[in-house]
């Protein structure tokens, strides 16, 4: 549901916008506002998805409307409505990241097929948001995999590793455990198991960074990394204790023990170390079993859909963490990284065709083109522009009529 602000100083016209996109499935009209003003005395503690408003108002207009939602809410998405087409509203309406522009006389079909775009692009920035924190919860579940089985001893690769995790606190001199906890399995499945477990240590210890680390013993062991100032004392683990058994509905003793109390130990910890070894022995036939083909093909199959680790994992019948560690044990590289790389590879390859840049990006399930040039950048070297104009042979100066 799209929580939409409508604006207009024409209060006819403010109400006839209202009713109809409270029409609309899948759109709510949070408020209606006849004043720039007040729109932005609401917005200020409130949450809206999307701002509609008129540009000529007294006082406050809606491009200074537009000002204030690009400072303070950068997640609201803009759509003006003005009977005036000035160069310079068009101008500084593009400078504040205005999505879409309506012109007076407003007719039904504007409001829907602006509504419609914007909600398509909001729509791929929460997907970007969610895919940006499952890649960092990837990056954090290989990254102290990888430190618990002692494949990080090289500095360099420590730091470089660390750098890549963007976590909330320092490489050094902040205190770190590993947490064992032991129960009897329940009937839930793995990475529901997962999720209450760490929002039960965030309950716990709330000023740490809880990471899932590994489980053993037929998903009735379960490790997890915390880091932060104030680690759970005794008192602490005997809440957690309680909370586990709360939470879970166990009757039968649950222990929850400390095995590592810093990031050295972890690295030469044994009990980590048989785990590891378990899991390597366990997964021993794995790359035979094609699994990893059909994850590849199905990820070339899907590059215009949202793609996420978590989504694809459950397909596959694999936990988020093992998943991670597996297709980058056999694929090479994580699997964010490979569904970047396939995605790039796949725009490179349409951009020798004729098709305009904003059909690749949605070819290759980038709805928000700012973005897909972002991230094409960051691949290439070049804008995607550039990159054609460079595999035609042509120079700068060559314009081929294409929009950057």
């Amino acid at each position: 549901m799209y929580e939409v602000v409508v604006v207009d100083d024409e209060i006819a016209v403010a109400d006839m916008m209202a009713r109809h996109i409270a029409k609309l499935p899948g759109f709510h009209v949070a408020a209606t506002f006849y004043h720039g003003l007040a729109a932005r005395d609401f917005l200020q503690p409130n949450h809206a998805d999307i701002l509609l408003t008129d540009i000529r108002m007294p006082e406050f207009t809606g491009l200074d409307l537009a000002e204030f939602v690009a400072r303070a809410m950068p997640n609201c998405a803009v759509i003006l409505i003005s009977a005036y087409s000035e160069f310079e509203y068009a101008r500084r309406a593009i400078s504040l990241g205005v999505l879409d522009y309506i012109s007076k006389p407003v007719q039904f079909r504007q409001i829907d097929e602006g509504l419609a775009r914007v909600a398509r692009q909001i729509d791929q920035r929460r997907a970007e948001i969610i895919g940006e924190q499952e890649m960092l919860s990837e990056e954090g579940d290989l990254f102290f995999f990888d430190l618990a089985g002692g494949k990080l001893n090289d500095e360099n690769l420590f730091r470089k590793r660390f750098a890549g995790l963007k976590a909330p606190f320092p490489l050094h001199g902040v205190p770190c455990c590993v947490v064992e906890m032991a129960f009897g399995a329940p009937q839930k499945k793995m990475e529901l198991l997962i999720e209450i477990l760490k929002r039960i240590l965030h309950k716990t210890a709330p000023l740490c960074h809880v990471q899932f680390l590994c489980a053993s013993g037929g998903s009735r062991i379960f490790y997890f990394v915390l880091a932060g100032d104030s680690l759970p004392d005794a008192q602490a683990m005997r809440r957690l204790r309680h909370a586990i058994r709360q939470y879970l509905n166990l009757e039968a003793e649950t222990s929850v023990r400390v095995v590592c109390e810093n990031f050295i130990d972890m690295t030469a910890s044994p009990v980590l170390r048989q785990i590891q070894a378990e899991q390597e022995a366990d997964n021993a036939g794995d790359e035979k079993s094609g699994e990893a083909e059909k994850i590849q093909a199905y990820i070339q199959a899907n590059l215009e859909q949202p793609l996420s680790r978590d989504g694809v994992a459950e397909r596959f019948y694999m936990s988020p963490a093992y998943f991670s560690r597996y297709f980058k044990r056999v694929c090479g590289c994580s699997f964010y990284e490979f569904v970047r790389n396939a995605r790039m590879e796949r725009a490179m390859a349409l951009l020798k065709t004729n098709r305009q840049v904003q059909e690749i990006c949605e070819a290759v399930g980038y709805h928000d083109k700012a973005y897909f040039y972002k991230v094409f950048q960051q691949y290439t070297g070049k804008t995607p522009s550039e990159f054609r104009r460079a595999i035609r042979g042509e120079t700068l100066s060559q314009k081929d009529g294409e929009e950057e």
